[in-house]
């Protein structure tokens, strides 16, 4: 009998929602949710501060979040005043999202949905985003068209995936890389104590959210550039951003100040902007 894949997804990150395992706190207790945008904020955007570019949206817009996790970007939306809705494979990460709203007194929904079938009308959405999940599922593609049948013509999508980087390119070169920095490279819980032991691109890309995680992929800008445009897209813009320092230690510490130009040169994932034409 054929591997369910799909049903492999949906119960790593039933049993694992995103963050558990690297915090201390109860998943949907206030202080794991704060915990959690503590680090993405610190981590993800250097000085804490998201840039503008993650948010092409106006007021009181409706903006679908696909794959919500425990809900950071559907509060994010819904404190810049759009009307949310995010959507998640997991009943876990929707109960989480929606339990956060409820703590920090913002309005929003979270649903069970799959990113591959999303169930909604054509023409629905104003906006979407969808920040390191569409790189998790088995049918990226579907995933981007999907969301660019549920958006409104002329409506925006912010769109982020894992980075295949020059090291990730090359086995020589990633395998140097483990070799090199395989006792410096850390992030905690989730048994990714030896992210770079492998030596294998894909392996580690599948590691980096846990070591049970069943699907991982990354994409040069390239590579998921053209994804969009297959999908009927048109391309705003791209950008790389995220270099977790926090995996380096104390070296991390050091490095603080050039964090902005590390992640704008070396980071680990990359965002699109795209635009449904008219």
């Amino acid at each position: 009998m054929p591997r369910d894949l799909k049903s492999d997804v949906r119960s790593f990150w039933e049993s694992k929602p995103l963050f558990v395992g690297e915090t201390t706190y109860d998943p949907g207790a206030r202080e794991y949710f704060q915990h959690h945008e503590n680090v993405y904020l610190s981590d993800v955007f250097p000085r804490g501060l998201i840039p503008p570019e993650f948010f092409p949206f106006q007021d009181r817009e409706m903006i679908i979040d696909v794959g919500c996790g425990p809900g950071f970007w559907v509060r994010q939306l819904s404190r810049r005043g759009m009307n949310v809705i995010g959507i998640d494979i997991t009943l876990a990460a929707a109960k989480l999202t929606t339990k956060s709203l409820a703590i920090f007194d913002l309005h929003a929904h979270a649903i069970t949905a799959d990113a591959e079938t999303i169930p909604f009308r054509a023409n629905s959405f104003d906006g979407a985003v969808s920040h390191g999940v569409i790189h998790h599922t088995p049918d990226t593609q579907a995933c981007i068209c999907e969301i660019f049948r549920i958006l409104k013509p002329g409506g925006s999508a912010v769109i982020s995936v894992y980075r295949r980087n020059a090291i990730l390119k090359s086995k020589l070169l990633t395998r140097l890389a483990a070799f090199a920095l395989g006792k410096m490279v850390f992030l905690p819980g989730r048994g990714r104590e030896d992210l770079l032991k492998s030596g294998d691109a894909n392996e580690i890309v599948r590691l980096y959210d846990g070591v049970d995680n069943p699907v991982g992929k990354s994409y040069t800008q390239a590579q998921i550039c053209r994804m969009m445009v297959d999908a009927g897209f048109s391309i705003e813009k791209a950008w790389r951003y995220y270099f977790p320092l926090r995996s380096l230690g104390r070296m991390g510490a050091l490095l603080k100040p050039l964090h902005s130009f590390i992640s704008r040169r070396y980071g680990l994932m990359i965002a699109v902007h795209v635009v449904k034409p008219m």
